[in-house]
């Protein structure tokens, strides 16, 4: 197992970000957020990624210098030699890969940096396992291939780091937790300062009544279980007449839209589809739910709850890490839709 150092002088390391993909959810809007805060302690910092993504335009508008590179797979051999010959010319002490898809390239990057400067300093490589989903398949070979290239593996929570031990046999102490952390300051001001109140103007904007019970939901809208909030929206409505439900977050929102149509209910459900910008909707709700059937950790959760706003998620993943049940939130059964029906219902009186 190798061992992560720093090589070369005691100075500030110099970190280049890898994140080719063309999404925009968690593992994209996290590792812009940490680029940008690392960036601010110092540290001289360089993303690539590919060009016209939402990572190379949040990157820009962060102030965050961008590199393009184009990735057709995982495997792809010239891309390699161009992150290589770029963590060269950058003088790379850390190169640090998010996406999956990215996690071949950039070792096969590094180990061509090492083979040149064999008696000079060589960049580190940290893979950050965003996916409860093992590293690369096969899993023995991958397993084996990432160990002897990679200084370590960063799982996102335990349910992270268990799938990845478990496909790969690797040693705990390879594959620390570290979980993800927001900026609590853009969600909730600092102690003591005055707390502005959003959500009138929040609602406005979304012609929301300021009455209303809002329960939210907020990720790409093919995977957080919007479909499941749906169907249950006329029951809900039938013990709570002045709820509303605000759906938010990329993806083709087609479906969701047919769906709310051939319910009745498309006056009551707002869907927008796009790019969102969570410290500008979430005042607006007064319930937040999160109902994936694979999570690693949940980033909408950490950031209601630094709203103050009320949670409700599956225990699936990291989710039952991010929300203690009956504590900071409500944790139901994946399979079980009368549970997130009862604690929607739950909260409402709460409220």
């Amino acid at each position: 197992m190798s061992v992560l150092v720093l090589r070369g002088p005691a100075r500030m390391p110099r970190v280049l970000f890898v994140a080719t993909s063309q999404g925009e959810g968690g593992i994209e809007r996290y590792s812009v957020q940490l680029a940008k805060r690392i960036q601010a302690r110092g540290v001289e910092t360089l993303f690539v990624c590919a060009p016209s993504s939402y990572v190379e335009r949040a990157t820009s508008d962060a102030g965050v210098p961008v590199r393009q590179l184009r990735l057709r797979n995982s495997g792809d051999l010239l891309a390699a030699h161009s992150l290589a010959m770029t963590a060269r010319a950058f003088g790379a002490d850390i190169i640090h890969a998010h996406s999956r898809r990215d996690y071949v390239t950039s070792a096969l990057a590094v180990s061509q940096v090492r083979l040149r400067n064999i008696s000079r300093k060589s960049p580190s490589l940290v893979l950050h396992a965003h996916l409860d989903r093992p590293l690369g398949n096969p899993p023995t070979l991958s397993g084996r291939f990432f160990q002897a290239t990679a200084d370590r593996v960063i799982a996102v929570s335990r349910a992270v780091q268990r799938t990845v031990m478990a496909s790969h046999g690797l040693d705990p102490r390879f594959v620390p937790v570290i979980y993800n952390g927001i900026d609590v300051d853009r969600f909730s001001p600092p102690h003591g300062a005055p707390r502005p109140c959003p959500q009138l103007s929040a609602r406005s904007k979304l012609g929301i009544p300021a009455s209303a019970i809002v329960v939210g939901m907020l990720g790409r809208l093919d995977c957080k279980g919007q479909d499941r909030l749906v169907p249950l929206i006329p029951r809900l409505l039938a013990n709570r007449k002045n709820m509303r439900f605000v759906i938010a977050g990329p993806g083709d929102p087609q479906f969701l839209q047919a769906s709310a149509t051939a319910l009745g209910i498309h006056d009551r459900v707002s869907i927008l589809a796009g790019s969102c910008d969570a410290t500008a909707m979430l005042p607006a709700f007064d319930i937040l739910l999160h109902l994936p059937q694979s999570e690693s950790f949940g980033l909408a959760l950490a950031e209601a709850m630094a709203c103050g706003i009320p949670v409700i998620t599956t225990d699936v993943g990291g989710c039952p890490e991010v929300v203690q049940n009956g504590v900071t939130g409500i944790v139901v059964d994946s399979a079980c839709d009368d549970q997130v029906e009862h604690a929607i219902l739950h909260l409402s009186d709460e409220t």
